[in-house]
């Protein structure tokens, strides 16, 4: 890894790109052993409570003084424990827990219906 002071900004932008992706990977190879369940997106009903949870981080206001981060954990968080109530994360790594759901919000709201069909 390069010296931070040394990079310039687009080079710190692609190496965070390059880690994304990483963990991305990595969570797919999971997902494609069975270590993991598959990658889904909401249903509606799904999507509608975790609207009226306010932990849908795009469309809540924030009336606190809660992070961006914290207000996406908690939001992953509802997604892995109503979404996948069989599947135990909690001795998962906190990473892998919030790129997963992370990845599942993301596909609720992607326009990619062939993931979805």
């Amino acid at each position: 890894m390069a010296d931070k002071k040394a990079m310039t900004k687009e080079e710190i932008q692609k190496e965070a790109q390059a880690r994304h992706d990483r963990i991305v990977a990595d969570i797919m190879e999971m997902v494609k052993e069975g270590k993991l369940p598959e990658i889904r997106c909401l249903t509606r009903k799904q999507r509608r409570e975790l609207d009226k949870q306010k932990l849908n981080y795009l469309k809540t206001v924030f009336q606190t003084k809660e992070t961006a981060i914290g207000m996406q954990e908690k939001c992953y968080d509802w997604i892995l424990d109503n979404v996948y109530p069989d599947f135990d994360f909690d001795e998962l790594p906190n990473n892998i827990c919030f790129f997963f759901g992370e990845a599942v919000y993301n596909a609720t709201y992607s326009d990619d219906f062939s993931e979805k069909n």
